[in-house]
């Protein structure tokens, strides 16, 4: 009787951590395809609501960052592959985002490389590799 259940504890524990990973992993697209969306569309400074709050640059800082990435509309934003959880356990994923200049009509693509951490206490995802850096777009 006590074997059974320690057994059947057991098999709750696995089951809530389960299911506790599968409500990560459900957050996790959510959280991903909300800022696709949010890039997508051209709303920069919405997308800086996904930076981690420790991470992010300063408020001049930022606001440059902000600037640059207005200049460009976004014409395409696309994973490059299946992303994979690196040994701090943050989410990676590289992306492929199409640009063109709002000034001068130049087409120009950037390669993303995207790291996500969660958070335990806040419960949700954030971005720790910064918002895109259209300098490197070629």
């Amino acid at each position: 009787m006590k074997s059974a259940l320690t057994l059947a504890t057991l098999i709750g524990l696995a089951m809530i951590a389960g299911c506790a990973s599968d409500g990560r992993s459900l957050s996790l697209n959510d959280t991903l395809e909300s800022y696709r969306k949010t890039i997508r569309w051209d709303a920069a400074r919405t997308a800086a609501q996904y930076l981690h709050p420790e991470q992010r640059p300063s408020e001049r800082q930022l606001g440059f960052q902000l600037s640059r990435l207005e200049q460009f509309k976004v014409s395409g934003y696309q994973t490059t592959g299946p992303g994979s959880f690196d040994a701090e356990g943050q989410y990676v994923q590289t992306v492929q985002i199409n640009l063109s200049n709002r000034h001068t009509a130049v087409e120009k693509t950037l390669v993303d490389r995207q790291s996500w951490q969660w958070d335990d206490e806040r419960e949700r995802w954030w971005l720790t590799s910064g918002l895109p850096d259209v300098s490197q777009a070629r």
